[in-house]
């Protein structure tokens, strides 16, 4: 089969260039329009971010204020107190004996005609032990006696590095003649 192209040359031409401008517009249109949409995402993405940012402003302004009230504030103290609280609390779990054990000691090792009244300790770690004795020999020996006391609840008079003592810094407070006795106060810590 034979092709015959009845339109002129010049035609044939003008045809191809309208083609191509047809296309080009089409092209460029298209260009034009993608970038107005690019525009408008964007320009709503700003928007949008603008007033989430300044939402947060918001949400940040009310917060300072929160954190400066009186309310905000004691319970912010109270927390701090408790976490003191519980950090003295983890200490002595972890780093000293049972109470029971102490008492057992102190109870094996405490001379005759002395009684407790007062076994307490602070926050430190400081012992106060409150008590009556017949003498203030009694007295000197008890304070002897817990100097003296290994950690396994012996009485030992020379220290060794394999066995220290249990107290330390034991401390007469006070000593006052009462009826029937002497009324004591002493202090001392774990070692």
């Amino acid at each position: 089969m034979v092709d015959i192209n009845l339109l002129p040359e010049q035609e044939k031409k003008e045809i191809k260039v309208n083609k191509a401008k047809v296309i080009a517009t089409f092209v460029a249109i298209t260009i034009i329009g993608l970038n107005v949409v690019v525009f408008f995402i964007l320009l709503g993405t700003y928007i949008a971010k603008g007033t989430a940012l300044n939402g947060k402003k918001e949400d940040i302004r009310e917060l300072s204020e929160n954190l400066s009230s009186p309310e905000y504030i004691e319970v912010k103290n109270m927390v701090l107190d408790l976490k003191k609280q519980i950090s003295v609390f983890e200490s002595l779990t972890t780093t000293h004996k049972k109470w029971s054990e102490i008492i057992n000691i102190l109870a094996k090792l405490t001379p005759k005609n002395i009684q407790y009244k007062i076994f307490s300790m602070d926050a430190k770690g400081k012992v106060t032990l409150e008590g009556t004795a017949d003498s203030y020999e009694r007295i000197g020996l008890l304070m002897e006696i817990i100097k003296k006391t290994d950690q396994n609840g012996q009485l030992i008079f020379t220290q060794t590095t394999s066995s220290p003592y249990l107290f330390k810094d034991v401390e007469l407070n006070s000593i006052a003649y009462e009826k029937g006795g002497l009324k004591f106060s002493l202090t001392f810590s774990f070692n």
